[in-house]
């Protein structure tokens, strides 16, 4: 397993691949979580943050960053309902 700062790092670097605006990608750490499911080995983060599309609009989203048992990352990514 890997610890705390890993999850987020490694969440954190997903969410900016899949972003069509990488560079205007902004984390809301204050509000990302790590839920540990042990008797699955499965680990997910909670991710909130915001981007812009093309035209320069900001939105607000929420990732979800599954780790697996052998550490392989599945991110969802959908708009945040608040």
């Amino acid at each position: 397993f890997l610890d705390d700062s890993a999850y987020l790092q490694a969440c954190r670097d997903d969410i900016r691949r899949a972003a069509n605006n990488p560079g205007t990608v902004s984390y809301n750490s204050f509000f990302a979580s790590i839920d540990r499911v042990e008797r699955f080995g499965v680990t997910r983060v909670f991710y909130p943050f915001s981007a812009s599309n093309a035209f320069g609009a900001v939105s607000k989203f929420e990732a979800t960053c599954t780790f697996d048992s052998e550490q392989k990352i599945r991110t969802n990514i959908v708009t945040a309902s608040y």
